[in-house]
């Protein structure tokens, strides 16, 4: 295979792993207008849950329900310190990320586990068989994902994020919808972190580091080039999460081909969405940072 071909299945297999924490980020941030911090915590606790389950024997499939649950935990919790206790989203966030790095470590027993003797979601199989599996997890679940946003009770989950008191008056709990949202965001970033691991062959504490900085770059990229007035809200912010995840990861994975040191990563990725925020400056005066400060 060719160099770019290379280049080209590799940036697909990394977008396909990193979509699901890239749609969570993208669908509690646009749709439900709460800039969550969380998916930096979520993302290595599902792993370290999914990793620990696999090592004491319990079947893979056992280690990503339960993976996905733990993210979908601390979601809630940082949706709960913001409904409840009335603390800001940001810090509510912050909070839950710590008490979240203390807690992997914890299930761990350590920075970090290794599966390499250990069985896999995905088996034995080759890089190409497990590429084909995940486009076609894909390819059912964003559809399936769009037609539960636009059912009643993602409609409900909007309702409350959009105008809790016209919520309330339908008899709508905009507190709990708002908390089960957030929740289902953080057990879609978890899944990222199972996949991961489970191909990498190890999970890390560290893994988390910097996804929120990629979801952003990402959802900014595809927002970039598929304007979100062109399709209804949630097709738009779901399709814009799709194509910017793909751009961003084929970016990345090019410039590593290229020749840029892997120690380079969090400058290269920096750079990319402060590029990716001056174009969104120059073409709206609303980009997407100002509105995660807001």
């Amino acid at each position: 295979m060719s160099g770019w071909l290379l280049v080209a299945q590799l940036g697909v297999m990394n977008a396909l792993i990193m979509l699901w924490v890239v749609l969570g980020f993208a669908v509690t941030f646009r749709l439900f207008s709460f800039a969550d911090l969380t998916i930096e915590a979520s993302l290595p606790l599902g792993a370290g849950v999914y990793a620990i389950t696999v090592t004491h024997g319990h079947s893979p499939w056992a280690g990503a329900a339960l993976g996905m649950v733990a993210g979908a935990l601390a979601g809630a919790l940082t949706a709960t310190l913001h409904v409840w206790l009335r603390l800001n989203k940001l810090l509510a966030g912050v909070i839950v990320i710590a008490i979240g790095y203390s807690l992997t470590l914890m299930i761990m027993q350590g920075p970090n586990i290794g599966l390499v003797s250990n069985a896999s979601i995905f088996g034995n199989q080759t890089e190409n068989r497990i590429l084909l599996e995940l486009l076609f997890i894909a390819i059912v679940a964003v559809p399936l994902l769009a037609r539960f946003l636009s059912g009643r009770t993602g409609l409900r989950m909007r309702a409350a994020a959009g105008n809790r008191e016209f919520a309330a008056s339908l008899g709508i709990a905009p507190g709990l919808q708002i908390i089960l949202a957030v929740a289902g965001a953080n057990a879609l970033a978890a899944l990222s972190g199972v996949i991961l691991t489970s191909i990498q062959g190890f999970a890390d504490i560290g893994m988390g580091q910097g996804i929120l900085v990629m979801a952003l770059a990402a959802l900014g990229m595809g927002e970039a080039v598929r304007p979100l007035r062109l399709l209804p809200s949630h097709l738009a912010v779901l399709s814009s999460a799709v194509i910017g995840n793909l751009i961003y990861q084929w970016v990345l994975t090019a410039a590593f081909h290229l020749g840029l040191p892997a120690t380079w990563l969090k400058l290269a990725t920096g750079v990319l969405v402060l590029v990716v925020v001056a174009v969104q400056a120059l073409r709206s005066p609303q980009p997407i940072w100002r509105e995660v400060l807001d």
